[in-house]
């Protein structure tokens, strides 16, 4: 009996030490940078129906990562309120924890909220209120000619994306308008520093995305990469890899948000 018990308490504790790989590897918390145009907007960050966060933009605010969906809400003077919607992902780490740590690591990431991660960056557009001048549109910037028949994903699709996931700002951050006509998207990737560059996609039946992109260095040198990923909803789940010049290359995830016809 006493041995039997002995073995009970030890696999108990196997499991706490191995528990809650993600939790003490990459931690519940990160920074997120919340980047508006034009700048110098007010935004709340709110999760569950309650406020987590304020920032003005451009600036980085670090949250506790949780499951649930994080509302970011722009305001700015002359300015129509814009919202985006950030959504969790599982942290890759949780994965191998399974294995590594057991149920019980699985259970102390959860917990925690270490299993899940948001986007480190986020762009909010905001349309000038009635009376004032909108904002360029796709189309002007690309040279793009409009859409014939509309399929089922096209659209004009807003976003952005951060270089960086340390010492974030305004430079790092990369801009993108994209146009969608016949599941064959171009658009802009504009750099604060170094002006505009060029996204091509294509969309295919099944909602898979294949293409590539510019994001320009921050010398301004041409950077271009594949881009992949998936329509979800009215949303381009995206994600690139970065090969920096200062160090290994890195997978950057990424959303464009399909803007919708005002009424």
């Amino acid at each position: 009996m006493t041995s039997r018990l002995f073995v009970r308490a030890a696999v108990v504790l196997l499991g706490l030490l191995g528990g809650g790989c993600a939790t003490v590897t990459t931690g519940n918390r990160q920074d997120i940078a919340v980047v508006s145009q034009p700048e110098a907007a007010d935004c709340t960050l709110t999760r569950d129906g309650a406020t987590i966060a304020t920032v003005r933009t451009p600036g980085t605010v670090n949250i506790k990562r949780d499951a649930k969906p994080i509302t970011v809400v722009c305001r700015k003077d002359d300015h129509e309120d814009s919202r985006a919607v950030m959504d969790s992902k599982l942290e890759s780490m949780t994965a191998g924890n399974l294995i590594v740590g057991g149920l019980v690591g699985v259970i102390v990431d959860a917990a925690s909220g270490a299993n899940s991660r948001y986007d480190l960056s986020v762009l909010v557009r905001l349309t000038p209120a009635a009376g004032g001048r909108p904002p360029p549109t796709v189309a002007a910037a690309t040279g793009a000619a409009p859409p014939g028949p509309a399929g089922p994903f096209d659209g004009e699709y807003h976003g952005g994306l951060s270089l960086t996931t340390t010492g974030i700002s305004a430079y790092s951050m990369r801009e993108i308008d994209l146009r969608v006509a016949g599941g064959v998207g171009t658009g802009t990737v504009t750099s604060k520093l170094c002006g505009p560059s060029t996204m091509t996609l294509t969309i295919d039946p099944s909602a898979s995305v294949r293409g590539e992109i510019d994001v320009l260095s921050n010398s301004c040198a041409p950077r271009r990469t594949s881009v992949e990923g998936k329509v979800e909803g009215d949303r381009l789940v995206l994600q690139i890899e970065f090969k920096s010049t200062s160090g290994p290359s890195r997978l950057i995830d990424f959303t464009l948000a399909r803007q919708l016809p005002r009424i």
